[in-house]
């Protein structure tokens, strides 16, 4: 599966696969040393009709990019923000 990719505000890109154009919107977000590749599977079993699902690269993960150092939990959690800011979620 391609990736996509969006600039964030903070100039970091954040690198994602989408399955599906369903109403209900779900976030898939890896844990350390992963990336979205870890849920290929998933995303290949996603009732794509009801469901979109996002998975995301985290910053310095994937195929994103590691501008800024990672700090604290909240430096992650702003990146998701920003991420559904300009996806419009």
């Amino acid at each position: 599966m391609l990736k996509n990719k969006v600039k964030l505000n903070n100039n970091e890109i954040i690198a994602y696969q989408v399955k599906g154009h369903g109403e209900k919107v779900v976030i898939l977000i890896h844990g350390n040393m992963c990336s979205s590749a870890h849920y290929y599977t998933l995303l290949n079993r996603t009732d794509s009709t009801a469901y979109t699902v996002y998975a995301l690269d985290l910053r310095g993960f994937g195929d994103s990019t590691y501008h800024s150092p990672i700090e604290t939990v909240r430096d992650l959690s702003d990146d998701i923000r920003l991420f559904m800011e300009a996806m419009h979620i």
